[in-house]
């Protein structure tokens, strides 16, 4: 997400401008939702050059299996992401299932279960097969940890990034043009470059530069 908006404000400063790439994908409600919220762009052209040309919804269960599959091999070459994509493939069809009794649930309710599960498929990309095991293990107490306990500098990080998902919309701060309150955004966005800069030094690499 980060990423995206880095390349969107730079077009634009050369007068390009480019389409949103997520749209607060933790906010989804089911996996069809998240979906239309994360990765956009590559969404958009799956669904466009693959999904329709395939038959879309005529075929529906064999086409999600076979686009999920796809997305998983577009973000990494190995088993961990096809079968991270036939998850999601999984999740997707799933609601589409039991679409009715998910959606009488609480919306609050949906967001935490979508947040979950999309968070348990995440170990697909940070670990290979034997990672996956170790984390299971260390989650269960039976193994090495494969994380420090939380200090308070990472509780920390984890309220800043929970600020970020889920309270404030920046993204609506920054594109409005009315003048009235500009000296107080400018004071909040000011105040959240101090924040990210103070943890500069921590931050690891992109995970995509592992592949």
């Amino acid at each position: 997400y980060g990423y995206s908006l880095m390349a969107i404000g730079l077009g634009r400063l050369f007068g390009f401008h480019f389409p949103m790439n997520f749209n607060r994908p933790y906010e989804a409600l089911n996996g069809r939702d998240f979906w239309r919220r994360w990765h956009m762009t590559l969404s958009f052209w799956i669904r466009d050059y693959l999904y329709l040309p395939l038959g879309g919804n005529d075929r529906y269960v064999r086409n999600i299996l076979i686009v999920f599959v796809v997305c998983g091999l577009w973000h990494g070459a190995g088993w961990t992401f096809i079968i991270w994509g036939a998850y999601h493939a999984a999740f997707v069809l799933a609601y589409h299932g039991f679409r009715g009794p998910w959606d009488a649930l609480p919306a609050p309710l949906q967001r935490a279960l979508t947040f979950t599960i999309v968070s348990v498929g995440w170990t697909l990309f940070l670990f290979d097969f034997q990672g996956i095991a170790a984390f299971a293990h260390s989650l269960l107490g039976r193994g090495v940890d494969l994380m420090p306990l939380p200090t308070a500098e990472m509780w920390a990080v984890l309220a800043l990034v929970a600020v970020v998902c889920f309270a404030v919309r920046f993204e609506t701060i920054i594109e409005r043009r009315a003048t009235a309150g500009a000296g107080l955004r400018s004071a909040g966005m000011a105040a959240l470059f101090v924040a990210t800069v103070l943890f500069i030094d921590r931050s690891n690499d992109f995970i995509y530069f592992r592949f």
